[in-house]
């Protein structure tokens, strides 16, 4: 299907993925109460959540923007001898 197949594939697995986390987040008891109602107690721990979050988010966001500057430097480069 060429080009359009990926496409089609990738939102196929893309939907099957979203539709089995919320049925499993529907079905399973704690996180179904907690989606319900948040309280206090769903806002704890995020200060060390962040500690970790954070600066991994600032490696991989920073790994990925290299990739992107190398490929516009890499389509820059002329092929002529």
């Amino acid at each position: 299907m060429g080009l359009k197949g990926l496409g089609l594939s990738a939102s196929i697995t893309n939907f099957i993925l979203l539709t089995t986390c919320i049925i499993y987040c529907l079905c399973y008891g704690k996180i179904n109460r907690a989606l319900s109602r948040p309280n206090r107690e769903s806002l704890r721990g995020w200060g060390e959540y962040l500690g970790v979050s954070l600066p991994a988010t600032i490696i991989l966001c920073s790994e990925w923007w290299t990739f992107e500057i190398l490929t516009i430097v890499a389509g820059m480069i002329s092929v002529e001898a």
